[in-house]
């Protein structure tokens, strides 16, 4: 069938698989999340951004609901396998798509889960803020030898500052002091 919604049939297999994995998401084995685990990285090597307008994301974004549905979250709720999963579609996500999935999930509840994502999320930002981790961050977002898309390079750059003046002064300096050791 989603063939003729228009996928093409590697997308619309990998559709079915985070289908069916989201809706085994309560299985106490861990099924529905090794099996998501395994559709974002063949999503991964298949090079597919999920975005809201993406052929695929009303389909996942339903099944995320409709388990979620069965379960709904208070505020303080322990769910594990859902919060992998969560974390899982954002590594394959663009940030609307990942807010929006999280609302499809969480609804206005599972403020536990929100707020220990958002600590993982602020403990990856606080680790560029190791002048010499800054410095590899930086330089590895101006290469262009890294597969990272501009939309992705343009983000990252304002995020850490990579273009601000104080950045430019301070990498002439260094590349003076260079010359000056050499």
């Amino acid at each position: 069938l989603l063939p003729l919604l228009g996928h093409d049939t590697q997308q619309a297999a990998i559709t079915q698989q985070f289908v069916a994995a989201l809706g085994k998401l309560m299985d106490p084995h861990g099924e529905g999340v090794g099996g998501l685990a395994s559709a974002v990285i063949r999503a991964r090597r298949a090079n597919l951004r999920l975005t809201r307008s993406h052929a695929s994301f009303d389909a996942i974004r339903s099944a995320l609901n409709d388990v979620c549905i069965r379960r709904r979250l208070g505020e303080g709720e322990e769910w594990p396998e859902l919060e992998a999963a969560l974390d899982l579609l954002a590594s394959i996500c663009d940030g609307p798509a990942v807010a929006e999935l999280e609302l499809a999930a969480l609804g206005k509840g599972g403020m536990l889960i929100r707020l220990r994502r958002l600590d993982r999320a602020f403990m990856m930002c606080d680790a560029a803020t190791d002048p010499e981790m800054y410095e590899r961050l930086a330089r590895a977002i101006e290469s262009r030898g890294l597969p990272l898309s501009q939309e992705s390079r343009e983000r990252l750059a304002e995020a850490l500052g990579t273009r601000s003046v104080e950045r430019r002064v301070t990498r002439l300096i260094a590349a003076v002091m260079d010359k000056d050791a050499g």
